[in-house]
Order: C-alpha cells, then structure tokens, then sequence
C-alpha cells in the first residue's frame, strides 16, 4: 500500500500514526510527474473537491494515468456546496458585502478572500481550534463545487470511462445511509405505521395504492409469456388436479377432526359436572337465573323511565344458553 501526498509534513504526520504499514511518496497529482509504480487501485476521498473544474480534469487524467490495465479509480466526491460555503454566502448577503469570493456560473469559491469573515463563519470541529481551521482553510484558495453532470464531463473530458455511477444528489439528506429509494420507503413506512396519525396516513393515500397496485399487477401480467403453458402444460394441468382434489379433501379432514375435539372436550367437562358444581355456583349463578336477575332489572328501569313492554319475551337456545330479546316502545308516543 502506498501514500500519495504533496506535502511533507502531512506524510511525516501519517508516518507517525501508521508507521511502517504504508510506503510513502511525496507526489503532486496537479501536476502528473512520472512514477515508476502503476496501481491496481487508487483511492481519495474529496481530493477532487479541492481543484477548479479543469484542475479536476487533470486530477482525474492523471489517476488513470497511473493505473495497472484493468486498474481502477475511486474518487469519493462531495456533490453541491459545503455547509461553510452557504454560511459564507449567507453572512455577505446579510450584511451587504461583495460576493467577490463566490462565482455562480462556475460554481467556484476563493476561501482567501472571506479572510475579513471566516473566522467567524467557522464552526468547531472536534477537538480543533478554531485558529487552526481558519489557517487550513485560507490555505485551500480557490476551489469548485460540481453537481452530477459536472462529474461526467469532468471524466469524460479526461478521456476516462465511468465504471460505477452513485448519483447522490446535492444536500440529499434522505440518502445519507445509502440504501436505495425502495428500502427507504419502506423503512418510513413502517414507521409512520407506528405513529399516531397512521389511520389517517392510510386513509389520505389509498387512492395512490390502489393506483399503483392496479398498475403493478397489470404489468407483472403482461410479463407472463402465453406460450410457457403450452411448453409445460403436463405438470400445469397434473398441479391444477392436485390443488381441486386436494382442496375439499383436507377441508373435510379438519371439520372432522374439530368435532372430535369438541366431542371430546365435552366429555371431558361432563365428567367434573358433579364435583365442580358447587363452586360455579358460588363464583357465578346459571345462565337460566342471569337472564332472570337480567329481565327483572330492565322491567323495572323499564318502569321507571315510563317505558312499557308491548311485545313479547321470545326465547331461543343458542348453545344451550337462553337467550331473550325484549322489544320496548316509548307509551306516550
């Protein structure tokens, strides 16, 4: 593994911390001198976020320049501007000074020019002074922010070829974990169905679901090709009979078996009847007395409120428990 870095105190700073597990090279990637290894793999992370747009191409002309065949580049590369970048331009607008640092068109910042407010635009980082980050910063001069198009031309422009393609959008926040959009939506989903407003969640987008999934079956039918049931027609037609005999059959197995269970069950019971009587009795009265106790207190609420009973109690067993309806009408009406 080798190290790559313009500077010596950055790589005397890495010998310190990883020793004798990287060999080190003091290299200028602007300016492409000639090495005499080649790599199968090199790597940065928002090394081309420090060059303007034609440094970037040089950067990236370079990289491929010092690869093995079939070697390949990785370049980690920050989309959009910075979080100082937009608190820079905020500060200059709010307090009415020149956005001379700031090109628009080019999308290109010159950090040596925010020197009168940059301190003050600074946020802590970690255990990093302040001073120190205002130094490094003033440091890094003019540098450009690209978007997605900008990355392909930038490659293209290098005579590169883009093998792999994650297109994070500027500032996108809803794929900081880098899963994809499918994953995503479900994991909102579920947990907005643990949320207190999930009924209404439900109710707002049931027309899109039913949109959607008549969409979604549409299409999964028109994928399915006619003429794989003539090709496989035998162990179509010998499943289609297994299913029909198969059905009705096992349905009849379980009715059965549950009313042997409920017979049995019931056998069971009828063998404690005489020893347990008693302290049913005591824990709850028969079915027969609660619906007694029952109609006697609704006759005399009945009474009470000048309600009179017109029809008749009719009774009927469901289970073997009473069961009696009571129709009441309004007397004075």
């Amino acid at each position: 593994m080798y190290v790559l870095d313009f500077s010596e105190k950055m790589i005397s700073d890495l010998k310190e911390v990883l020793g004798d597990k990287c060999s080190y090279i003091k290299y200028d990637i602007l300016k492409g001198e000639r090495l005499d290894q080649k790599f199968d793999l090199i790597i940065s992370d928002r090394l081309v976020n420090r060059f303007t747009y034609w440094e970037a191409v040089n950067v990236i002309k370079n990289s491929i320049a010092m690869l093995e065949e079939n070697g390949v580049v990785k370049h980690a590369i920050k989309l959009g501007n910075y979080e100082l970048d937009n608190r820079l331009i905020a500060y200059a607008k709010g307090n009415g000074l020149a956005l001379d640092f700031w090109d628009e068109e080019t999308k290109t910042i010159d950090y040596t020019k925010t020197k009168d407010f940059l301190f003050g635009c600074i946020k802590e980082h970690g255990n990093i002074s302040k001073d120190i980050l205002y130094k490094w910063y003033l440091g890094r001069g003019r540098e450009s922010r690209f978007d997605h198009k900008d990355i392909v031309d930038i490659v293209n422009s290098a005579d590169g070829k883009l093998v792999s393609d994650d297109n994070y959008e500027a500032n996108a926040e809803t794929r900081i974990f880098c899963i994809s959009e499918a994953l995503g939506a479900f994991v909102m989903g579920s947990i907005l169905s643990g949320t207190a407003q999930s009924e209404k969640i439900v109710e707002l987008t049931k027309p899109i679901k039913n949109f959607f999934g008549a969409i979604f079956f549409v299409s999964v039918g028109m994928l399915v090709d006619p003429m794989i049931i003539v090709q496989y027609w035998k162990p179509i037609l010998l499943l289609t009979v297994m299913i029909i005999v198969a059905k009705p059959f096992s349905a009849t197995c379980g009715r059965a078996r549950g009313r042997m269970r409920r017979s049995a069950g019931m056998s069971s019971r009828g063998s404690r009847n005489g020893s347990s009587s008693a302290r049913r009795w005591r824990a709850s009265p028969p079915p027969m007395v609660q619906n007694g106790i029952s109609r006697a207190l609704r006759a005399a609420a009945s009474r009470r409120a000048g309600w009179s009973a017109e029809s008749a109690i009719a009774s009927r067993k469901v289970q073997d428990v009473p069961f009696a309806p009571i129709f009441l009408s309004n007397s004075a009406g």
